[in-house]
Parts: structure tokens; sequence; C-alpha cells
């Protein structure tokens, strides 16, 4: 893709598909295994106390016929308290988990513009399109394979 401005200028333009970077580089995988685990992990603890709750609504639903009105209402209003609690807290922590993958996201991705940025110098390239901005192109001016490879040969972690 070589735009042409004059009868002398010539500017070498090539395009990648970022996306595929992200979630087929060796860093990138790890990243979404990463993301993946804790919120398994977390989604396994919430439907413990989820459980929990279900089984004290039932606990306290039971005891309808036993307590007196004002007990059995302050026993209601605790428990609807606790499962107040549990969302906010649950929303807190997934948010938590959202912002630590979107961090780990960002931090990779200033790597991989590092990486662009030799690959450009070194190729003499002058722009890069992301494969969306694309309408229709050569194959032959897709740089996609060959960025993936410097990603996987230069960024083995994230700090």
């Amino acid at each position: 893709m070589n735009l042409y401005l004059s009868a002398n200028a010539e500017i070498n333009v090539k395009y990648l598909n970022l996306d595929y970077i992200l979630k087929n580089s060796e860093v990138g995988k790890k990243i979404s295994k990463k993301a993946q685990d804790a919120r398994k992990l977390k989604i396994n603890e919430f439907k413990k106390i989820e459980k929990d709750l279900s089984n004290k609504k039932s606990d306290i639903l039971s005891k309808k016929n036993i307590l007196d009105k004002k007990q059995f209402d302050i026993e209601v209003n605790k428990h609807q308290e606790n499962v107040k609690k549990y969302h906010v807290k649950k929303n807190k922590e997934l948010n938590k988990l959202n912002k630590e993958n979107a961090e780990m996201i960002n931090i990779f991705m200033r790597k991989i513009d590092d990486v662009l940025k030799k690959y450009v110098s070194d190729n003499s390239i002058d722009l890069i399109y992301k494969q969306e901005a694309v309408l229709v192109s050569n194959s032959k001016f897709d740089i996609t394979k060959d960025i993936l490879n410097e990603v996987n040969n230069k960024i083995k972690k994230i700090d």
C-alpha cells in the first residue's frame, strides 16, 4: 500500500490486526488466562456466599410462624441488609478485577507500541493502520504475523 504524493515521493503503508496480537501473543494469552482464573475464583466465592444467603433466607422464612411479627421483621431486615452489603462487595470486587485486567492490557499495549516503533524504524514504514480501518488491501501489506513474532520475541512478561 504505497501512496504517491508526487512523482518522487512514496509513503510505505502497512496494516495489522491488533486484536489478533492481543489474543494470540504469548503474553496476551497469559493476561487473558490470569483474568479468567481470577474471575472464576471470585465467582466461586460469590456462589458460596449466595448459597449461604439463600439458606439463611429459607431459615428465616421457616421461622415465620414461630417468631412474633416484630422479631421476624427484625430478622428479615437484617438479612436484607446483609444481601445489600453482599451486592456492594460483589460489584466492588468485580470492578477491581476489571480495573486490574485493564491495567495489565494497557501496560502490554505500551510495550507493543515500543515494538511497533522499532519495527517501523527498522523497516522504513511511514504509516501503520489498524486492520479495521482498511476497507480493501492486498494481504502483502498485512504485518500482523511479523509483529506477533516480534512481540513474542521481545515481550516475555508484564511487570
